[in-house]
């Protein structure tokens, strides 16, 4: 019961904070990086092409793409960490990469 209960009110704030991150405009969405700097927004483009980025970039070494929010000019780079994972490849939720 107490396990139900726990769920209901996980899943209550969930949705609570979704609505906010889409009225703040902050919901992520996903980034095609066409450029020569990884840390410019001007260089990247909303994926648009009906496929994930999980699905178009098959790992490796080169920059494919991110999942952030939007800001002014493209995705919102600001975060330490993300700007972090854009520099160094690996296998992460929110960073892709291509051989």
């Amino acid at each position: 019961m107490v396990a139900v209960m726990m769920a209901s009110t996980t899943l209550s704030i969930a949705k609570v904070m979704w609505k906010k991150s889409v009225q703040n405009g902050s919901q992520n969405q996903e980034w095609i990086f066409d450029g020569n700097d990884p840390l410019d927004p001007a260089h990247y483009q909303q994926n648009d092409t009906g496929e994930s980025l999980e699905d178009m970039c098959e790992g490796g070494a080169t920059l494919c793409g991110v999942i952030a929010p939007e800001g002014s000019e493209g995705p919102d780079l600001s975060d330490p960490g993300l700007q972090n994972r854009i520099q160094n490849p690996g296998n992460y939720s929110d960073v892709f990469f291509q051989p």
